[in-house]
């Protein structure tokens, strides 16, 4: 038994993707599993995801437009289809791989898998809401806006940063849930608070320069600031915003060993 600990405590990052590029089918059969149950009884299936980004676009176009007088230099559904894609795949991976300690206590239990597949596996399921998002934004900037352009080409590298970021946070989230059984409850109050802290429904230009510091620290801040930069033409983002960027990446890496420590005592604390 001690061997076997001590070999585990030795596993490299190299070794840890390796191991989980060997499960990779296993991997996306789970993902399939969760997305094809999410919308199995449903009538519009997938077509839910749109309904509901419409519904809130045309809201938030509504009360920002015409009740607050948001001053934009952006057409606001294309504002808030940017701030609302960075933020969907966020939050979503967070709610959705942050509880696999409680949604999939059976297998960590029952059946030997690295355990990383699960937190890795829900983080695809966020990527639906994601997908569908895009789509509808795509839509728009080629039929009212001001068409593409070569910086769209970056999507999907800012697509892997924005999901690594919420990936990283609901790592730590699982690690933390095994002591801390109802940070579910306070990390959804959180998530709600952080949405409004960050430029989702409003362009950065709003906030106040003394606040600088504080914006360029968020993350999700500079990922929705270069999405606004790919798909609506607006200038590269300041260079600062790489520090909170940067900052969740070291996050990530830290929350992928945080958790791989945590298998060896996980199932025993559920």
């Amino acid at each position: 038994m001690q061997t076997t600990i001590h070999h585990y405590k030795g596993k490299t990052i190299r070794q840890t993707f390796n191991e989980l590029w060997r499960v990779r089918s296993l991997i996306l059969t789970l993902a399939k599993r969760d997305i094809s149950l999410r919308y199995k009884h449903t009538k519009l299936g997938l077509g839910w995801i749109f309904v509901k980004a419409l519904v809130f676009v045309l809201i938030y176009t509504l009360l920002l437009q015409f009740v607050f007088k948001v001053e934009s230099n952006r057409p606001y559904p294309a504002l808030i289809l940017t701030g609302l894609l960075g933020w969907t795949l966020f939050a979503s991976t967070i709610t959705q791989a942050g509880k696999v300690i409680v949604t999939d206590s059976q297998l960590i239990q029952k059946i030997y898998l690295p355990k990383l597949v699960l937190p890795i596996y829900k983080s695809l399921i966020a990527l639906v809401d994601f997908i569908v998002v895009l789509s509808m934004l795509l839509l728009y900037q080629l039929s009212f806006g001001d068409g593409l352009s070569l910086p769209v080409l970056s999507l999907p590298l800012i697509a892997l940063f924005n999901s690594a970021i919420g990936l990283g946070v609901a790592l730590w989230v699982n690690v933390l849930s095994l002591s801390l059984r109802d940070i579910h409850l306070f990390l959804e109050q959180l998530l709600q608070l952080s949405m409004w802290l960050t430029p989702v429904l409003y362009p950065a230009s709003l906030v106040p320069v003394k606040y600088g510091f504080a914006l360029y620290l968020n993350p999700m801040a500079g990922i929705i600031a270069f999405y606004r930069w790919a798909l609506l033409g607006n200038p590269f983002p300041n260079f600062e915003y790489f520090y909170g960027i940067g900052l969740f990446v070291i996050i990530f890496v830290l929350g992928i060993f945080a958790f791989s420590k945590a298998e060896r005592y996980m199932s025993d604390m559920i």
